[in-house]
């Protein structure tokens, strides 16, 4: 009896970690036609449950250096978003942006900036992380937990998805075999490309 139990323990130790499936990607930070940064994506998840962690580091050079790094972290149970953090930390103080999310019985509650506010959506099924994981087929929104809001998908055509921000400004997503190959993303300083970096 000793020996079965001791024996169903040691199947379940190796048996575990193949039911937590790991995936991750890495992408370069273009601006100007120059590799700036990186972007690092970590997914680990076993059935409808997973977690995501994002992790970017940026340094431009303009007029002064700019250095802008952050770390964005989501956690869906079944297959549903229950909390998310992002942080932006940049060189100036000021700068810095904090932003958490928290699943309510029926909405969510986001924290921006210190300010709290309701988002009236009963289940947030994906999110701006998981556009670097898997093409957004049939999503209609995208939930962005540095900005705390749903912004609006449009498919268009040939693996490709336009995501709109809240200033109007739209960045483009391009697919390949259901993995983000390349973004442009457009801010305030202008366009950077984000290239996925073959492992």
């Amino acid at each position: 009896m000793k020996t079965l139990v001791i024996l169903k323990s040691l199947v379940l130790l190796f048996l575990l970690p193949l039911a937590v499936k790991a995936q991750s990607y890495k992408y370069d930070v273009i601006f100007n036609n120059k590799v700036v940064g990186n972007i690092k994506v970590n997914q680990r998840g076993s059935g409808n449950n997973r977690s995501l962690v994002l992790e970017s580091r940026v340094k431009i050079k303009l007029i002064a250096n700019i250095t802008v790094d952050t770390d964005i972290t989501a956690e869906f149970e079944g297959n549903v978003l229950t909390t998310a953090k992002a942080v932006r930390l940049s060189g100036k103080g000021n700068d810095n942006k904090e932003t958490s999310t928290k699943k309510q019985a029926n909405n969510y509650l986001v924290v921006r900036q210190g300010e709290s506010s309701t988002l009236p959506e009963a289940k947030i099924i994906y999110c701006v992380t998981d556009l670097y994981i898997t093409e957004p087929k049939g999503m209609k929104s995208v939930y962005s937990e540095t900005l705390g809001k749903l912004l609006p998908v449009r498919a268009l055509g040939q693996d490709r998805y336009e995501i709109t921000m809240p200033d109007g400004k739209r960045n483009i997503y391009r697919y390949s075999g259901g993995k983000l190959a390349e973004a442009e993303v457009n801010h305030i300083i202008g366009k950077a490309i984000f290239r996925r970096v073959e492992a």
